[in-house]
C-alpha cells in the first residue's frame, strides 16, 4: 500500500512536469528544458524504481537471516541475554540471492556457543582455565569450528592441560559480559585462572542484547539503557523495553521450507507484503551509513557514566580474585585491509577498557599482519563482515599462542584457584 501510494505521488509529479514542458514549449519558452529534464529524471527514476522492486519480491535481493525451527535451540534468558539449548538448529544468511552461509546453532552445557561442555569446577587439579568472553566472531555459529573451539583442539593435541572457557555468544558486548561475568561466573564460583575479553570495533558501546522468537520471527534486540536495573527480567519485558537494533527479515521455518530457501525458492510462509521502495530505501541506507561514519570519527574517546559502572564491576570482580586479564581488539575487515585500524576511536576505548581494569592490551591486527589486502579479503566472507572458516582458524592460531605467552605461570602453576571471594 506504502509503495502504492509513493509510485501514485511520483506519477503525478511526473505528469505536471510533462504537461508543464509542453506548454512552455508550445510558447516558445526555453524553460521548458528544465521541465522536461525534471520529467525525464522523475520518470527514469520510477522505471527504475518498479523494475529493482519487482526484481526484490520475487528474489533474495537484500539481506535475509533464515532460522529452520530455531524455537527449540534459542530462548532468552535474563542474565546471558539469550541461552542455547543443545538441540541444534541450522541457520542462513541470504544475500541479493547470494547464500553466504548455512551454520549451525547450538549451545553447550551452560548455553554458550560452544562445542565444549564446562562447569563452575576444572576438571582436575592441573588443568588451567582461562575465560574468553567474546561476541560472533568468537561465538561463530556460521563456521563449522569457531576459534575458541580451534584452540582447544590444537591445545589437547599438545598435550597442554589448558580449558577455554568460551562466554561468546552472537551479538553481545559489554553489557552482556558484565552481566555473564557478575551474575553467572561469580555466583557459581567458576574456578578460573585468567579472562580474555575479545573485543571487536565497537563492543564496548552494546547495552543488553536479548534474543527470541516467536515462532514465525526471530528477533534479536538491544535494550535502551546501561542500567542492570532496566534489564528484561521475562521475554515479554525484553520485547516491550528492548527494542533498538532488531533484526530485519529474519524468519523462522520448518525444515521444508529452509531447504526450499536454499535452493533460491521463497517460500509462502515470507510475506510479500514488505515490498517497498528499494532504490529509495538503498539511498538512504547509505546516507545512514555515512552518517554511522561520520558519527564514528567524531566519537570522543570515552565511555558513559553507565559504560563506566559496568567496567568498575569488571575491573573490582578481577582484581578481587588476583586474575590476570587480556584484552585483545579485533578491527573490521575494511581496516584491516585498508590498515586504517591505529586511528580507530574504538581502538582507544578498548585500550582505555585494558587500562582500566588492569589487563594487558593486544592488537589482534596482528593474526594478519605481513598479508596483502587480497589475501586479507580471502579470510572473510565476500559480503558479509565475518570471518571465514580459515580466517577463524588462523585468529585461532594467534590467540593460543598468545594465550600461552600471556600466562605462562598459571598455565604451569598447580593448585586449585577459584573465582570465589
Amino acid at each position: 500500500m506504502l509503495f502504492a501510494l509513493y509510485s501514485a505521488a511520483l506519477t503525478l509529479v511526473a505528469a505536471f512536469l510533462a504537461i508543464r514542458a509542453a506548454r512552455l514549449k508550445a510558447r516558445q519558452r526555453r524553460s521548458f528544458r528544465i521541465y522536461a529534464a525534471g520529467f525525464g529524471v522523475v520518470f527514469g527514476y520510477l522505471l527504475l524504481e518498479f523494475a529493482v522492486t519487482a526484481y526484490h519480491g520475487f528474489s533474495w535481493a537484500g539481506t535475509w537471516y533464515l532460522f529452520e525451527e530455531s524455537g527449540k535451540t534459542v530462548h532468552f534468558d535474563p542474565i546471558r541475554g539469550y541461552i542455547m539449548t543443545q538441540q541444534p538448529s541450522r541457520w542462513a544468511r541470504i544475500t541479493n540471492d547470494t547464500v553466504e552461509f548455512v551454520g549451525w546453532m547450538k549451545g553447550n552445557s551452560q548455553g554458550f556457543a560452544t562445542r565444549r561442555d564446562f562447569g563452575p569446577a576444572r576438571p582436575d587439579d592441573s588443568t588451567r582455565r582461562i575465560g574468553i568472553f567474546g561476541d560472533s566472531f568468537s561465538a561463530g555459529e556460521y563456521i563449522d569450528t569457531n576459534w575458541p573451539d580451534r584452540a582447544q583442539a590444537l591445545a589437547d593435541a599438545s598435550g597442554g592441560k589448558l580449558q577455554l572457557l568460551s562466554f561468546s555468544l552472537e551479538g553481545i558486548g559489554l553489557a552482556n559480559w558484565w552481566s555473564i561475568m557478575t551474575r553467572l561466573v561469580a555466583p557459581q564460583n567458576y574456578q578460573l585462572d585468567g579472562v580474555v575479553f575479545v573485543v571487536f570495533e565497537w563492543d564496548l558501546e552494546r547495552k543488553f542484547w536479548v534474543a527470541e522468537n516467536d515462532g514465525f520471527a526471530h528477533t534479536w534486540r538491544r535494550c535502551q539503557s546501561w542500567d542492570p536495573q532496566t534489564y528484561p527480567a521475562t521475554v515479554e519485558q525484553a520485547r516491550r523495553e528492548c527494542r533498538y537494533g532488531t533484526l530485519e527479515h529474519a524468519y523462522v521455518l520448518s525444515h521444508d521450507e529452509f531447504e526450499q530457501a536454499l535452493n533460491k525458492k521463497r517460500p509462502a510462509s515470507i510475506p510479500r507484503s514488505e515490498l517497498g521502495p528499494m532504490v529509495a530505501a538503498q539511498v538512504f541506507n547509505y546516507f545512514d551509513q555515512w552518517l554511522g561514519e561520520l558519527s564514528g570519527v567524531g566519537k570522543a574517546p570515552g565511555f558513559e557514566p553507565g559504560q563506566k559502572r559496568l567496567i568498575e564491576d569488571i575491573q573490582q570482580f578481577i582484581s578481587s580474585r588476583k586474575l590476570p586479564a587480556l584484552v585483545v581488539f579485533l578491527p573490521e575487515r575494511e581496516r584491516l585491509i585498508r590498515s586504517t585500524w591505529k586511528t580507530d576511536v574504538y581502538r582507544a576505548d578498548t585500550i582505555a577498557f585494558a587500562q582500566a581494569i588492569g589487563a594487558k592490551f593486544v592488537d589482534g591486527s596482528g593474526a594478519f599482519a605481513n598479508l596483502r589486502p587480497a589475501d586479507i579479503r580471502k579470510l572473510f566472507f565476500v559480503l558479509e563482515g565475518h570471518w571465514n572458516q580459515a580466517g577463524s582458524d588462523r585468529f585461532a592460531e594467534f590467540m593460543l599462542d598468545l594465550i600461552l605467552r600471556t600466562f605462562p605461570d598459571r598455565l604451569q602453576a598447580s593448585g586449585n584457584r577459584s573465582v570465589g571471594p
